[in-house]
């Protein structure tokens, strides 16, 4: 199941949350915009442990809320299960801007290859993926 969570009142926002496991990971909300329209920024994930630590954050309804879910279209038969959620790129400078802001705060010299990005990714969580490879 896909689940789109939005922001209620923040352009700018990420939350930490537990997962099941013990792990903390930080969500970020992207894709708010203010002109021409207000547009409230979202996160989706697939991910039922993601979800469920999500639904059971303090933040949950207070900051931002569930906004739809529908069944997911194409499920990946060999997708490897390694905890790590996806993180899709344009580029290695979007990459970099993203790493070295709040929360992450990773300096830029961390940050100078692809593979390094990468790296420092799984370390927080993500797999990260660029748009043009």
């Amino acid at each position: 199941m896909l689940k789109t969570y939005r922001t209620i009142r923040n352009l700018n926002y990420s939350v930490g949350v537990k997962l099941p496991n013990g792990k903390k990971r930080y969500v970020e909300f992207t894709g708010g915009t203010r002109y021409p329209r207000v547009i409230m920024p979202y996160f989706m994930t697939g991910d039922e442990r993601m979800q469920k630590a999500l639904e059971n954050s303090p933040s949950f309804n207070v900051s931002f809320i569930l906004e739809k879910e529908r069944e997911n279209i194409v499920d990946a038969p060999n997708a490897p299960d390694d905890g790590l959620e996806e993180k899709p790129f344009p580029n290695v400078n979007g990459a970099k801007d993203f790493f070295k802001s709040e929360p992450h705060k990773i300096a830029v010299s961390k940050l100078a290859t692809k593979a390094a990005i990468i790296s420092q990714g799984k370390a927080l969580g993500f797999d990260v993926k660029f748009e043009n490879d």
